[in-house]
């Protein structure tokens, strides 16, 4: 009966490891997939966000700095989630929520929090979200968030006098 609760444990830890970020405690890739093919009739909404100058910041003050603004913005994403928000970790500094049955106030106060948090915490981010609506599936409003952060993006980048996509080769 041991040696059974003592596997059952260690799968139960096993897949609970799986399915998150070992630096920002976040949701993982692999549980965005799986949670999107879950929930995918309750979502109603999705955000992209992305740190603004974590190249830079790598470059200045070296990547442990650049994994603490990761750490900060994980722990800030973290205090909203909820039953009904789910934030990941997809990539380097690229994150996603998933709304679950939310309205487009609540995700617009949510987003507000996460920006007002990450600022305090010494960092940026740029967000975009999208709503589903009519005709639209899960695939289009995760494209349409990623096009609204990217605007946003390239305004921080030009208010900033910045523009990291700006080649100097030639």
């Amino acid at each position: 009966a041991i040696m059974i609760s003592s596997v059952f444990f260690y799968i139960l830890l096993y897949s609970h490891d799986n399915r998150r970020d070992l630096l920002t405690g976040l949701l993982n890739r692999q549980s965005f997939y799986d949670d999107c093919a879950i929930y995918k009739k309750s979502i109603l909404a999705a955000a992209s966000l992305d740190m603004n100058g974590l190249k830079e910041l790598n470059d200045t003050k070296g990547h442990a700095e650049g994994d603490r603004a990761l750490a900060v913005i994980g722990a800030c994403l973290n205090d909203v989630t909820d039953r009904r928000t789910l934030a990941y970790r997809v990539g380097g500094d690229e994150f996603t929520i998933l709304f679950l049955n939310s309205d487009e106030e609540e995700v617009r106060r949510t987003l507000q929090r996460v920006r007002d948090s990450v600022t305090a915490g010494g960092y940026s981010i740029s967000a975009g979200y999208a709503m589903m609506a009519d005709g639209k599936d899960l695939e289009t409003i995760l494209h349409e968030s990623d096009r609204n952060m990217y605007g946003e993006k390239a305004l921080y980048y030009r208010t900033a006098g910045t523009d990291r996509r700006a080649r100097t080769d030639g």
